[in-house]
């Protein structure tokens, strides 16, 4: 019971980090679709067809100019300051979502961020993570290094995050956190 519930959360943060680590999606939504077998586009949001088509849609991202990205930016991170150490309000900044980062001073930007709410989630007391909290220092560490030697490649980030590891680290310190879908903490008396 206890590792289907880590599971779930892990997917929860998966994809609660998802928009910001992958830096896609904005407030500006599109309607997907998918092509069904016969060809038809199929809306994903409402399960009309929309004409006879053999190509797959993808779905547009959109993108802002450096100090537009800068702003947003300076919001979640100043949504972490104003989140201390609490590892449910931390994570819950991974519900912010990010344009795509167009250029490499952007992505360090959006590299930045996570740096910094590793290290914070890494330094949070919970005894019995302390392996968890070195794997997300080392992350912050690798993102720096990586960003700085290959000149911060969106790609390289988005493998960073992907890596097991990374999220089963982030999910750790999610599974008191009921607004991530884990177990509520226990009423103190």
């Amino acid at each position: 019971m206890h590792r289907t519930r880590f599971l779930a959360l892990a997917a929860v943060v998966t994809l609660a980090i998802a928009p910001l680590a992958a830096c896609g999606g904005s407030d500006d939504s599109a309607a997907s679709s998918t092509t069904a077998t016969d060809g038809e586009q199929i809306d994903q949001n409402d399960g009309t067809t929309q004409g006879d088509s053999s190509e797959t849609t993808t779905i547009p991202t959109s993108t802002v100019p450096d100090d537009e990205f800068t702003e947003l930016t300076d919001q979640v991170n100043d949504q972490l300051k104003d989140a201390g150490s609490d590892p449910c309000k931390l994570l819950g900044v991974l519900m912010q979502s990010l344009p795509q980062p167009n250029g490499p001073a952007q992505v360090e930007q959006a590299g930045q961020i996570f740096v910094s709410l590793f290290n914070t989630l890494a330094d949070v007391d919970q005894p019995g993570n302390e392996a968890n909290a070195q794997i997300l220092k080392d992350t912050a560490t690798k993102i720096e290094q990586t960003g700085a030697s290959d000149g911060w490649s969106l790609e390289t980030l988005q493998a960073i995050f992907s890596e097991p590891d990374v999220q089963e680290a982030l999910a750790s310190y999610g599974q008191n956190c009921s607004n991530l879908g884990g177990t509520p903490p226990p009423p103190t008396p």
